[in-house]
This record gives structure tokens, sequence and C-alpha cells, in this order.
């Protein structure tokens, strides 16, 4: 929590001189009391009052009073509220690695099941574009409020060679940064979701990438998708003449994690279908929503006012006094 106008806090201080001035009058009438008559003769006539009868009433005014106090100094705390207009540009990893079935039936399979119903999901104020990365990058959809196509789109991903991770950063960045607003120089908050299984074998490099990322302020974020143990059926070029052999294909994560950290993007772990659906939901919620500070200053004059009422209900009946 935080203060919009954190120096009218100093006025606790004027409660402080209030705490100090009440306990000060209250020794000053025990001693003027025991002035004029014996301390046992008073303990007869007039039976000492219990502490929570004498205390309690002033106890609750001057926490009512710091609450109120609090309340004046614009308390506000941090909330999630729906953005009114994002862009976020999803890249599918289409290697032919996504083909293992570690993860069931098939990464690729379960990589676009996901992202479908992730893409459902979205608020028409997100616009949704597509990118396919193997061996280059391909911009399948255009940034959009009409999500089908995009769904339709994914449907129609076949798989290739090699693993561009870096070109899909660089077409991502230029597909987000073309969808502004045609009539407005109004800028569109705009971030990328990497899925992949593997780190990058051709193309740009990940660190330029990551560079032109941070220069353009569009956070990658990044889902490391596969275990460690998926392999496929490939025919390695060197030794065509074995025909397809069973090729180890473990998922890569350092490099995900590292686009991720360094463009401020979050980086993810997935290793099952029901993980990367998970997944999804929580990059939904983050390009959907974006912090805001909300003033709840009325929360502590609500306590500040049955605070109040309580001392004055206690005074009236133990003294018959309203305070």
């Amino acid at each position: 929590m935080t203060f919009l106008s954190p120096l009218r806090l100093l006025l606790l201080l004027v409660l402080f001189i209030l705490a100090v001035a009440y306990l000060w009058m209250r020794q000053r009438r025990q001693e003027s009391a025991v002035r004029f008559a014996s301390t046992e003769m008073l303990a007869n006539v007039v039976p000492p009052a219990p502490w929570h009868k004498k205390h309690l009433p002033a106890t609750l005014v001057m926490l009512a009073l710091t609450l109120g106090m609090f309340g004046f100094a614009r308390p506000a705390t941090t909330i999630k509220v729906p953005t009114e207009k994002a862009t976020l540009i999803m890249a599918i990893d289409v290697s032919l690695s996504m083909q293992a079935d570690d993860v069931n039936p098939t990464r690729f399979d379960a990589a676009k099941e996901a992202a479908k119903v992730f893409a459902e999901s979205l608020p028409d104020t997100i616009d949704l574009g597509l990118v396919s990365f193997a061996g280059t990058a391909a911009l399948e959809v255009t940034p959009t409020d009409d999500h089908s196509d995009v769904i339709a789109a994914i449907d129609q991903l076949q798989l290739a060679e090699a693993t561009a991770v870096g070109d899909a950063i660089l077409l991502g960045i230029r597909a987000a940064q073309s969808n502004g607003f045609a009539d407005t120089d109004e800028d569109v908050p705009a971030s990328i979701v990497i899925l992949s299984d593997g780190e990058t074998t051709v193309g740009t490099l990940e660190s330029a990438a990551i560079d032109q990322a941070i220069e353009a302020d569009i956070a990658v974020s990044t889902i490391s998708f596969g275990t460690e143990d998926g392999s496929i059926l490939m025919t390695d070029p060197n030794f065509p003449q074995l025909g397809e052999v069973l090729t180890p294909v473990p998922v890569a994560e350092d490099n995900l994690q590292t686009i991720a950290e360094e463009t401020g993007g979050t980086f993810f772990r997935a290793e099952s279908a029901s993980e990367l659906d998970e997944i999804y939901t929580n990059v939904g919620l983050a390009v959907g929503f974006e912090d805001e500070e909300q003033e709840v200053g009325d929360w502590f004059a609500l306590a500040t006012v049955c605070l109040m009422a309580c001392a004055s209900g206690l005074s009236l009946l133990w003294s018959q006094k309203l305070i």
C-alpha cells in the first residue's frame, strides 16, 4: 500500500500529543483525588473502575483518529484493470522436434490445441497476431481482434526443419509496431509470447533479437514446452544410409529464460498439455490487464466511523457520557 499524499501523515504527531495529554490528565486527576482523601477511604467510597471501562473508549477514539489520518493521506493499492487496447503476438515453434510424443499426443498437437483455447479466451480488446517459425519465421496472421482468423491459421501449421527463435522475435516486433492506432499518435501496449522446445539453430542471434525487443520496449514472454526425454525419428543428413533413427530432442530452457528475463517478460515451463493450458491462462491475464493504483480511503473512513460509534456506545453504557 502507498499513500498519494504522504506528507499528511505528519498530522499523526497531533494524535501523539493528544495521547500524551490524555495520560497526563488521567495522572493529574488521580493525584488530585488522593490529595483530598486517603487512599483507603477513596477506595471504599469510590470503588476503582476496571481498566477497560476507564480506557477502552479513549483507546478506540485514538485508533479511529489514527485510521482517519491514514485515510486523509489518500492510501492507494495496486489492482489489475483491463487494458483498453493491447497487441499480442503469439509465436509457435514448428520445428521437427515438436513432433516428439513426450507430451500427449505430441508437443505440436498439444501446443496447437492450447493456443486455440487461449485465442478463444482473449477479450476483443486484445489484437492477436500469429507467427510460426522453424528455419525461417512467417507472419501467419497480422494482429486482429477477430481471433477466429488466428484459430483457423493454427490448424494449418506444418512442421519444418531448424529453429529460428531470433527471427521470430524480430518479426513479432515488426508486427506489433505496425498495429498502432491509425488515426492517433497513441502507442498500443504490445508483448510477444514465444512457445518453443529448442534454441536458435539458424537465423538472427537471440542476443540481437533481445536488444531489438528492449529498444522497442516490447516484453517477450517465453514458454519452454516438453521434457528432457523427448525423441523423434529422423534421418541424419551425415549418414542418410542409416535411414530414420531415434534421436533425442530434450527441451531447451536456458535460452528461453534469458530472453524473458532480459526483455521484461515472464518465463514459463510446461511439461504437459494441462500445464500449457494453465500457463496460457496466466499469459492472458498478464496481457489483458495492467496495474493501476486505486485509492482505498473509503475503507479507512468506514473503519473510522465504526470505531467512533463503538467508543461512543461503550462510553454511554459505562459512564453515561457520549465520549
